[in-house]
């Protein structure tokens, strides 16, 4: 019951020599109803008397019977809560008519009892009657005919059915309708009038007055209840959602803060439990095809709930992990009675006394990782928005799942890249492109001497790097910086001075990392310690020139005598045969010579140590010289020269040039068909000099142009044709040329045409 402020009393004027009349006259217009629909009553009691000379005494008593009704009728219609305006109207009612009894029964349009309230008689009365009163005998007829009844003596009625048991004894009754906008809302009833035998008159039209405002408290407290009822579904709903967004979030908080989602698994289940079902679990499928449910995480609503859910598990794992994991397929029980998963699930979810549940795969990327069963036991029932909100938890959960699956393959992988990264012969840094940022191998801090914290860059060792010549680099220069900008580099060589320790040679490579968008997001550089292989190259080269030293002393001897003897036998006597093997030995001497010359080009150019005399050349008029020389040995070749003759002027060693050109002319007329012509060709391609040789034979095969310039390797013979040497003449003339800043390369059609070409910058 609702407690409000108590009404102030209404005066009525009165007179000292009125006369009141036997009859009070009552107009009751009913309740007004605004579009709202809120029952508003004007005060719904006209009461008119007459007064003709009337005792004072007599005008005073009716006064205060007027003013308790008053007060009554404010109360009433003030009171909103069902129950507490029932028992407030009873109590009132009771007091202002004068009955030692009272109640008032509110029943709905088919007669039905809604609500049932008393006054007069104790609780331990009322604990002993057997049944409330069920519309029959002289109650019932009021439900028959809504019209007020008064009856001096209920015993003596023919109507009345008597009392049930251990209800006290009443005698006269005072019965009127209950009505609002004409319809009967129930019926007020007083029993055994206070000081009199009957009820009277008077007490009727009181009763009818106070029924009149109690139809108005009643109704006002059912739309009261209505609205009330309403706003609190809205308010459950919007707590619902409240608490369904905040599990949302939470659980993505959850499942963020770890990449290990299984060791938060627990809380997940648990957090789920509050808002969806009286029991969850979520289950994982073992690695492999056809991979078996198991249930990592439970949480119940109290020791019965955990273990009957638990229960629920063991009885159908295989078939969740049939029917959800493997098929797919999700699981929605509203209520028992209306179905919606297998036979054999609503069987067990029964047995284990569940009457809804969820049951969800747990999907991301087209790839299921579990399940996650949510169970309700009774009166819970789930509805759709409970579906939508497991799917999206299931979604969140497969997802998460998913990435900690990626984060283990991808940690994975790092482990075994960083298992090859440390047990890598070569040094190895890789520079983050954005931060600037350094990770090295543990070769690379042996190479350089120190150890390379993780937050450091390139700066830190970069005093350490130097060129072959001894010249240092700056932070552009590097090959990492070069690769950040999209190069490759491939083969350079550095030198690494270290704190402490002989200075290391290096060989580095780097390339750019990009991501899927193609942007470079690090560079990685490797360096390869050649230290011990300078050291055998400068051991090779000492005694390449030792051999070629000594060697040279007696091929010159072995040259000069037989220069001497050839002219001392044209001096006594021309034999032609003496004269033919002195010949034999003074060519062999020029080949030999020859070879041990090119055995020391090739030894300077694996260290990079050619000797340059340069000066300015005419590079059109260096051409015709060598062909003109070559002309003379050419056999049955013709030889064809096209030079441009404003070709500029370029800083060379003309030495080497010819030296290059003769070998080009001399392998061509080895390797060319007899009878053909060679042509040479020199023309101006931009900022370059372009230098070509070619001749018709053979050709070489696609497969060996890639090893014409390495060194020791020779082309097949031609068709009757022997061609012997070293194999290092390309070698050399590659060597030559890149150490003039040019290149050269070749270009071979089978039987047809074969071309050297040469390209020498101008500046």
């Amino acid at each position: 019951m609702v407690d409000r402020p108590k009404p102030k009393h209404t005066s009525i004027p009165s007179t000292s020599d009125c006369h009141i009349e036997d009859t009070l006259a009552q107009r009751y217009n009913g309740p007004e109803r605004s579009s709202s629909g809120e029952v508003r009553g004007q005060l719904p009691v006209v009461i008119q008397a007459s007064y003709h000379n009337a005792p004072v005494t007599q005008s005073t008593g009716l006064l205060a019977r007027l003013r308790a009704f008053n007060d009554a009728a404010l109360s009433i219609t003030a009171e909103l809560s069902p129950a507490g305006v029932l028992q407030l109207i009873v109590e009132t009612a009771k007091d202002v008519v004068g009955a030692r009894y009272a109640a008032l029964e509110e029943h709905n349009e088919k007669g039905d009892l809604l609500l049932f309230a008393h006054a007069g008689m104790s609780p331990e009365i009322v604990a002993r009657i057997e049944h409330l009163p069920r519309g029959l005998g002289l109650l019932g007829v009021l439900l028959h005919e809504p019209r007020p009844i008064r009856i001096s003596d209920m015993s003596r009625d023919p109507r009345s059915v008597g009392f049930p048991a251990h209800h006290p004894p009443m005698k006269s009754l005072l019965g009127v309708p209950v009505m609002a906008r004409g319809r009967v809302l129930g019926n007020l009833y007083f029993a055994d009038k206070l000081g009199a035998d009957e009820f009277s008159e008077e007490d009727e039209q009181l009763a009818v007055m106070l029924a009149a405002h109690a139809g108005i408290a009643i109704e006002n407290a059912r739309l009261y209840g209505q609205t009330n009822a309403s706003l609190r579904e809205k308010i459950d709903r919007l707590q619902q959602a409240e608490r369904r967004a905040r599990l949302v979030a939470d659980l993505g908080e959850l499942l963020s803060r770890s990449l290990k989602v299984a060791a938060v698994l627990p809380e997940v289940a648990k957090k789920t439990v509050d808002v969806l079902g009286d029991f969850c679990a979520i289950g994982l499928l073992s690695s492999g095809t056809g991979g078996q449910l198991a249930f990592v995480a439970s949480h119940g609503v109290g020791y019965s709930g955990l273990g009957s859910g638990r229960e629920f598990l063991r009885n159908t794992c295989d078939r969740i992990t049939e029917h959800v994991a493997h098929g797919e397929s999700a699981v929605f029980v509203s209520h028992l009675d209306k179905g919606g998963a297998p036979t054999d699930l609503l069987a067990a979810m029964r047995k284990a006394k569940f009457t809804s549940g969820l049951m969800l795969p747990l999907r991301s990327h087209n790839q299921v990782f579990g399940a996650l069963v949510c169970l309700g036991y009774q009166p819970r029932r789930m509805w759709e928005a409970e579906l939508i909100l497991g799917r999206l938890l299931a979604e969140r959960i497969g997802g998460a799942l998913h990435n900690a699956k990626l984060y283990e393959r991808v940690e994975t992988e790092r482990g075994e890249l960083q298992a090859v990264v440390d047990g890598s012969p070569a040094g190895i840094i890789i520079v983050d492109a954005k931060t600037g940022l350094i990770s090295v191998n543990r070769m690379t801090e042996r190479l350089l001497g120190q150890e390379i914290p993780a937050d450091k860059t390139r700066d830190i060792y970069l005093q350490q790097i130097r060129r072959p010549d001894g010249s240092r680099l700056s932070i552009k220069q590097l090959a990492s910086t070069r690769a950040l900008r999209g190069e490759t580099v491939l083969g350079e060589e550095l030198v690494i001075l270290r704190p402490q320790g002989e200075p290391r040679a290096a060989l580095v490579n780097a390339a750019p990392v990009r991501n899927e968008d193609g942007e470079i997001v690090a560079a990685v550089a490797t360096l390869q310690d050649i230290s011990p292989l300078k050291a055998l190259e400068k051991l090779r080269e000492e005694f390449t020139a030792l051999v070629a030293h000594d060697l040279r002393v007696p091929i010159s001897v072995i040259y000069g005598y037989a220069q001497l003897l050839e002219k001392m036998v044209r001096e006594v006597h021309d034999h032609d045969k003496e004269l033919r093997a002195i010949n034999n030995i003074r060519v062999s001497a020029e080949r030999l010579s020859s070879m041990v010359a090119d055995l020391l080009d090739a030894s300077r150019i694996d260290v990079n140590r050619v000797s340059l005399e340069k000066r300015t050349v005419n590079l059109c008029q260096l051409t015709r010289d060598v062909v003109e020389r070559t002309v003379a040995i050419g056999g049955d070749h013709e030889l064809h020269v096209e030079v441009d003759e404003h070709a500029p002027t370029i800083d060379a060693d003309p030495r080497r040039l010819e030296q290059v050109l003769s070998n080009l002319l001399s392998n061509a007329m080895k390797y060319s068909d007899q009878g053909t012509a060679i042509t040479v060709k020199l023309w101006v391609d931009s900022n370059q000099i372009r230098l070509s040789v070619a001749n018709q034979g053979p050709g070489i095969p696609e497969e060996e142009l890639p090893k014409l310039f390495t060194r020791f390797h020779r082309c097949p013979s031609p068709p009757n044709k022997q061609v012997g040497g070293l194999g290092l003449g390309l070698y050399i003339a590659r060597g030559l040329i890149e150490s003039h800043g040019g290149r050269i390369w070749a270009e071979s059609e089978i039987g047809k045409l074969t071309i050297f070409h040469i390209a020498l910058p101008i500046q």
